[in-house]
């Protein structure tokens, strides 16, 4: 004698939750966080891991913002919850960095005679310059007497600037 007992069982499907935003920035800059895939009918909770922000560390909005509270690497704890009792994780790594040097001019000789050519360049190497003759590499040519400009800038946009007057 055989008994069957069948029960239909609803598997739900697992959602791909992934944390948008981006994973290197600057100091200061303020970054806008969203779900690759958001559900109406879930419950997010976020964690910063910027524990020295305080109650700002948290948030509970489908979208939100932060401005870390320092330079350095950050762990973001993504958890939704959904109205069946599944709860789902996911992680992001974010490196927040700043150019912390200061940035000086220094030129080829400390003094200059008229006509004669100057070497301008920075003490450190950056990711991109920007001089205002509108040159765009680490070093200058100049001969011209004025004030000249230099923003240097890192991987992740952060900027610099410093000025010389020759």
């Amino acid at each position: 004698c055989a008994i069957t007992v069948a029960k239909e069982l609803e598997i739900y499907p697992i959602i791909d939750l992934k944390i948008n935003s981006d994973s290197l920035t600057c100091f200061g800059t303020q970054i806008n966080f969203s779900v690759s895939a958001p559900n109406a009918n879930y419950k997010y909770d976020w964690d910063f891991g910027d524990k020295n922000s305080y109650a700002d560390n948290y948030s509970n909005v489908l979208s939100p913002s932060h401005i870390f509270s320092g330079l350095g690497n950050y762990t973001i704890v993504l958890s939704a919850y959904d109205d069946r009792g599944c709860t789902y994780f996911t992680t992001k790594e974010i490196t927040i960095t700043s150019i912390v040097e200061n940035v000086d001019i220094r030129s080829s000789s400390n003094n200059k005679c008229p006509g004669d050519t100057l070497t301008l360049s920075t003490y450190y190497p950056y990711y991109k310059y920007k001089w205002n003759t509108s040159e765009t590499t680490p070093t200058i040519k100049v001969v011209d007497p004025g004030k000249y400009i230099v923003t240097v800038y890192n991987e992740a946009g952060c900027l610099k600037e410093s000025f010389d007057e020759i």
